[in-house]
């Protein structure tokens, strides 16, 4: 499975390479626009008539190219993003049994130490692993 931090790393990129799509996708609608006016002003008999027809058909065909593009991207952040999520649950899933069974081994140790029946040097051990335990707890979260 793929580290979280990678696929974050992907997501963000693949919006970069969205944004600079979207960015073109605004000139091609700029110049198709432009194109549509001039085919408003200039006659059909007229000889850039033609040129101008065969230049809204390409920018037309960018346009779509465009717009496909973008879409894939959009799909690809999605199933990246779900996946993040996955990931997420996953490790934090994994983290919290993890808390839960070093909170319960800790309390088990202060007990330990704290009871008075026990050898003195035990209580002090006890005493020192449920410290340890403690800081790493403090760590986690």
């Amino acid at each position: 499975m793929a580290n979280k931090h990678d696929l974050e790393r992907s997501i963000l990129e693949l919006q970069g390479k969205r944004s600079q799509l979207g960015l073109k996708k605004q000139k091609i609608h700029a110049d198709l626009s432009e194109t549509r006016e001039m085919l408003k002003v200039v006659k059909q008999n007229h000889e850039t008539f033609a040129d101008l027809v065969m230049r809204k058909k390409n920018l037309t065909a960018d346009l779509d190219e465009c717009e496909l593009e973008i879409m894939k991207l959009k799909q690809d952040i999605k199933k990246r993003q779900n996946l993040k999520v996955e990931a997420g649950d996953i490790f934090g899933n994994s983290n919290k049994t993890a808390i839960v069974k070093l909170t319960v081994t800790r309390d088990h140790y202060q007990q330990f130490a704290s009871d008075k029946t026990r050898v003195s040097s035990m209580r002090i051990m006890a005493s020192e692993i449920a410290e340890k335990l403690t800081q790493i707890l403090k760590e986690i979260k």
